[in-house]
């Protein structure tokens, strides 16, 4: 189960926490100045990338979370990046956009559901149409003028359902939205995500992450199944 911890903020952290025997598989990091763990005011956020690699692991991913941010922008901060994901309202078109300066990296489209799926369908098939696809989807609960990080649950059994749905329409998708070490294990098991993401929590303050509840959060999700 791949386990991406979002939302770091101060590279002591992150090697205090991913620097034991099971860390998580990704890390991200949010570059939208409306969030409170955007990276921004901690670090030159165009540093950022390289300074959070540096205290990683070999094998732990970097992921830039990005805004409604132009892509001539988003080519700024790739440097240290091994994926962008696409937070914001951004269009059919944005990963076709931003894969030519990508090389081996990803991009993940997040998606706040809002009851149907056919709505992601419809964009992914205009992504399509553009000249690329998301390599995952992220599913996210749905907050009016929130862009993710809210604590808000989905509804497991409905999403399960409606990805039965759409069948083999969505690439491989990571589940987010109110997750802890508490119910991660049982939103796995209804929901059968390729991976899961959380922020809020694992922490002890927005974009600090408590090394005990992510180390907790990582064994529940890996042992679900």
């Amino acid at each position: 189960m791949f386990v991406k911890i979002c939302g770091f903020t101060d590279p002591a952290n992150v090697a205090a926490v991913c620097g034991g025997d099971d860390p998580p598989d990704a890390i991200g990091l949010n570059f939208w100045d409306g969030s409170k763990r955007f990276v921004g005011r901690q670090d030159g956020a165009l540093g950022t990338g390289p300074t959070m690699k540096a205290a990683l692991p070999d094998g732990v991913s970097v992921w830039g979370v990005f805004v409604n941010m132009g892509v001539r922008w988003i080519t700024d901060y790739l440097p240290g990046l091994d994926a962008v994901q696409f937070h914001g309202d951004e269009s059919p078109h944005a990963t076709a956009n931003v894969r030519k300066y990508l090389r081996d990296g990803q991009a993940v489209r997040a998606w706040r559901v809002r009851g149907s799926l056919d709505p992601l369908v419809s964009h992914l098939e205009a992504a399509k149409q553009a000249g690329s696809t998301p390599d995952r989807i992220l599913l996210d609960a749905a907050i009016p003028g929130a862009y993710g990080g809210t604590g808000a649950k989905l509804d497991w059994h409905a999403l399960r359902g409606e990805l039965d749905r759409v069948g083999d329409a969505l690439p491989p998708v990571i589940l987010a939205g109110g997750l802890t070490p508490e119910n991660v294990a049982e939103a796995i098991r209804i929901v059968r995500p390729w991976g899961v993401d959380v922020a809020g929590g694992v922490e002890s303050a927005p974009g600090i992450k408590d090394p005990a509840k992510v180390a907790a959060f990582c064994d529940a999700a890996r042992g679900a199944l």
